[in-house]
């Protein structure tokens, strides 16, 4: 089972700020799978495809 934690992620060391820097599109990315994660995990309360719908707000 997928456990979603609802605490921040501590600040990443200076290399990943770098690249993140330099390839936005991974924290992006990062932020998409956390989001299909919490849509899954919420699945029998919520209908997936209302979650999806939300998502592309």
């Amino acid at each position: 089972m997928l456990v979603v934690s609802t605490v921040p992620f501590p600040p990443p060391p200076p290399a990943w700020r770098d690249l993140n820097r330099a390839r936005p599109l991974t924290t992006h990315a990062s932020h998409l799978i956390t989001l299909v994660f919490i849509c899954v995990r919420l699945d029998s309360f919520i209908d997936i495809r209302k979650c999806l719908w939300r998502s592309e707000d």
